[in-house]
């Protein structure tokens, strides 16, 4: 070797992109030339209901401007109230909002059918997995309840964006020892697509972290020779690099293999740098949900509220900006004075003393001398569209359907009429939310407290049968609230019609009429026995009134034979002749 070739710097070769990185970054292309026509519009609705939203991001030369001067909270302020109402219909933090349903699972097992119950009706399900079901969504519910899980969290702010923008995201995950971990995705940082069915199976998610933390959590990223030179530099330490998670189905994936050959394909990338890999891990199941709620005809992406009060909110901003101009120039006037009147420009401050010559007043007061030019106009016509545009707001955003009259007349009727108003109302939005975002995450939270074995194995019957979730929030039970008056109405007729045939009453199955109308209240499945201990109760009652009957019938057999043996005795002492005295 000669001696240059000695002296000469060794050559680090930046890793090129490689076919796989080509795919992806082709993908996240496409992915993100769908959502920016949205963009523009997105950012309009953040401006004025969503401020700390930026939709910039996705566009090195971004082809809009943001609103910088908003002068009225009238629409955030909306916005945030109809996310409060919403979510509280969507979600119970006391009771549990899911229900498992295993009817369809146990159809395509081909375990449609098992036994008959005490009144010889062909059940779904045995006693006890019914009780395991029951049980299972209390366990659900605790785990999604619990402050590390986040649950409450990600909906309140998932709620947000679902409504002004029509679209929101959460991810499920898995905490080890924990159980299930729920987190916001914000919706600027978002892209995905749909397959054939229409259903979202990929989606991208871009963040970015320090130069410091990126070194920690993903050691792997060393192995770029430009990320090491940046690690490797302490002045480029608070320097942030951008990251992507891609989630896609991967073909021929089995659930519950290695990560590696899970359905679901999860990669960390670097997209600014080669779209190098520092991260892959796989899911059974797919761990972002995504809501949406004016879905466009042809796109993957929708619109919310926020877009149908937008008009009103701009327009109501404009004003607000003229009132607020209006009012300074009738609290701070424009004034004139003659130009010899004061010796130096008049000083406005309070307190101040301003020094003027007489001579040049003339025949005239100081009152005469300045004038006040009232060029403010009449903010009052301001104020009244003010008022309407915010009623406008509020209307879309659910105002309406809360407030009552203002009198004292009020009577209930009004209420519940007001009350069944703002349940239909809110029929309309919560089973888009719901199915798309509490519905399939539940398939993810069950894997995970599955995983961590804080949950019983199901029973032999249900062993292998798919679960779907049904909606059982505060608007089910709002609505399900009619079927315990029709169940009070059920038994007064079945009462009223035992007068003309006894048998009436064997019609109603009062065990489960009695369940329904405890889980119409919202109550707790401890606040009735369970179907098996029922079934217990019922087999010891019979067993005993079954022994009742034979003791029963024992001692009338005893009775019968005392009496004959003493008749017997009777009639042999009456053919014996008397004993002399």
């Amino acid at each position: 070797m000669s001696e240059a070739e000695i002296k000469a710097p060794a050559v680090v070769r930046t890793p090129s992109i490689t076919d796989e990185g080509k795919r992806i970054r082709n993908g996240w292309e496409e992915a993100q030339e769908l959502r920016r026509p949205f963009e523009p519009g997105w950012q309009m609705v953040a401006d004025y209901f969503y401020p700390s939203a930026n939709f910039t991001v996705s566009s090195s030369t971004p082809v809009f401007r943001r609103n910088r001067r908003v002068v009225t909270n009238t629409p955030r302020q909306a916005l945030k109230q109809a996310a409060a109402l919403f979510v509280a219909y969507a979600i119970d933090t006391t009771q549990p909002f899911l229900a498992p349903n295993v009817n369809r699972g146990m159809a395509l097992s081909g375990r449609a059918r098992w036994g008959k119950g005490p009144d010889g009706r062909e059940l779904a399900l045995s006693d006890a997995s019914r009780d395991y079901l029951d049980d299972l969504r209390w366990q659900l519910f605790d785990a999604q309840m619990a402050p590390q899980s986040g649950m409450v969290t990600a909906v309140a702010r998932c709620g947000l964006e679902f409504l002004a923008f029509g679209n929101c995201v959460r991810w499920v995950g898995r905490k080890r020892g924990f159980g299930p971990r729920h987190q916001h995705r914000p919706l600027r940082s978002c892209w995905w697509a749909v397959n054939e069915d229409g259903e979202i199976d990929t989606l991208f998610f871009a963040w970015a972290l320090p130069v410091w933390r990126l070194k920690t959590a993903y050691p792997q990223a060393l192995a770029h020779p430009k990320i090491a030179e940046l690690a490797n530099d302490p002045k480029k330490a608070r320097e942030t690099v951008r990251l992507l998670h891609l989630v896609e189905p991967r073909q021929g994936g089995i659930r519950g293999a290695v990560s590696s050959h899970k359905p679901f394909a999860s990669l960390t990338l670097l997209p600014d740098h080669d779209m190098f890999e520092v991260k892959a891990e796989g899911y059974d199941s797919f761990p972002y949900q995504v809501a949406r709620m004016d879905l466009w005809e042809g796109s993957p992406y929708a619109t919310g509220l926020g877009f149908d009060a937008l008009p009103d909110a701009m327009a109501l901003n404009h004003f607000s900006g003229g009132l607020e101009r209006a009012i300074d120039l009738i609290n701070d006037p424009v004034l004139f004075a003659p130009t010899r009147l004061f010796g130096n420009r008049l000083d406005r401050r309070p307190g101040q003393v301003n020094v003027y010559d007489p001579v040049n007043l003339g025949f005239q007061s100081l009152r005469d001398a300045i004038q006040k030019a009232d060029i403010a106009g009449d903010p009052s016509w301001a104020e009244r569209r003010c008022a309407a545009l915010t009623a406008n707001i509020e209307k879309v955003f659910f105002g309406t359907f809360i407030n009552l009259r203002d009198a004292s007349n009020v009577t209930a009727e009004e209420i519940r009429e007001r009350r069944d108003l703002r349940q239909r109302a809110m029929s309309y939005l919560v089973p888009s939310f719901d199915r798309d975002l509490f519905g399939k995450g539940a398939d993810r939270e069950l894997e995970a407290l599955l995983e961590e074995d804080l949950v019983p194995a199901p029973p032999a019957e249900l062993s292998g049968v798919d679960v779907d979730w049904d909606y059982a929030g505060p608007l089910a039970k709002a609505q399900m609230l009619t079927q315990v008056d029709g169940a009070l109405r059920l038994f007064d007729a079945a009462a009223m019609a035992k007068q003309f045939d006894e048998s009436a009453g064997d019609v109603v199955a009062v065990h489960e009429a009695l369940r329904t109308i405890n889980d119409s209240l919202g109550n707790a499945p401890g606040m009735v026995n369970s179907r098996a201990a029922v079934a217990e109760m019922q087999a010891q009652r019979a067993e005993a009134e079954a022994q009742a009957r034979e003791n029963e019938a024992m001692t009338a057999q005893a009775t019968a034979l005392r009496d004959a043996g003493q008749g017997l005795a009777s009639i042999e002492n009456a053919g014996q002749p008397a004993m002399a005295a």
